[in-house]
């Protein structure tokens, strides 16, 4: 007797057992179908999608570095950066500079704006090769020394020129995760910053967004 009670008992656990795992698969397809109901045929996969801030990192991913305000100066901006034949391009448009001047601008080495009074977080200029100052077509120079802009009348300025000293994600040139730095003064090349005075403009570098505006535009 003693023995037929535990064969009774062996067979109602597995019963239990098997019950137990159908309902809970049951569960798993249900909340599949759930899910594929609601959010469509692929929704069990996570593809490349911006919207979901999947965005993969690649050597032609296009940068942006928006420009903030440093003390009272008044100035604002973007630079966008792409990549393009022979470099890297460099797309700029900067307001809120003194009328008819002329300011250096440069990469700076971190990716740092937390000080809004000097910039001074952003450290020196960008110069993985330890080269001299020099401003563009030389070619040992600073990586990321960018030609002066030049305001207009109105205090606004332009630029739009290919730097073959960078690179946008790869390398010891890269320059994401770094800073554009707008200085108060024309740089004219002189040792060893090139005496361009103080910062009055910073913005960090990071990935931009396509979605929004493409980078070739």
């Amino acid at each position: 007797m003693h023995r037929r009670s535990a064969l009774r008992f062996v067979a109602a656990t597995a019963a239990a057992s098997a019950l137990t795992a159908c309902t809970h698969h049951g569960m798993q397809e249900n909340a599949l179908a759930h899910n594929k109901s609601h959010n469509g045929p692929h929704a069990e996969t996570q593809p490349a999608n911006p919207a979901r801030g999947v965005v993969p990192i690649t050597e032609a991913s296009p940068l942006v570095a928006t420009m903030r305000s440093v003390g009272d100066s008044g100035v604002a901006g973007t630079f966008r950066f792409e990549q393009a034949q022979g470099g890297v391009r460099v797309i700029g448009a900067v307001t809120g500079l003194t009328p008819n001047t002329k300011h250096g601008c440069h990469i700076h080495a971190f990716g740092d704006a937390s000080d809004l009074e000097a910039a001074a977080s952003a450290g020196v200029h960008f110069n993985p090769f330890n080269h001299d100052h020099a401003l563009p077509p030389a070619e040992h120079r600073h990586a990321g020394a960018f030609p002066n802009l030049e305001a207009d009348a109105e205090g606004n300025a332009t630029l739009d020129f290919v730097d073959d000293t960078i690179t946008l994600t790869t390398g010891v040139t890269s320059i994401m995760g770094r800073s554009v730095i707008i200085h108060e003064k024309e740089d004219i090349g002189a040792q060893p910053w090139g005496g361009a005075g103080g910062r009055i403009a910073v913005g960090v570098i990071g990935l931009a967004n396509t979605d929004l505006r493409p980078a070739s535009q």
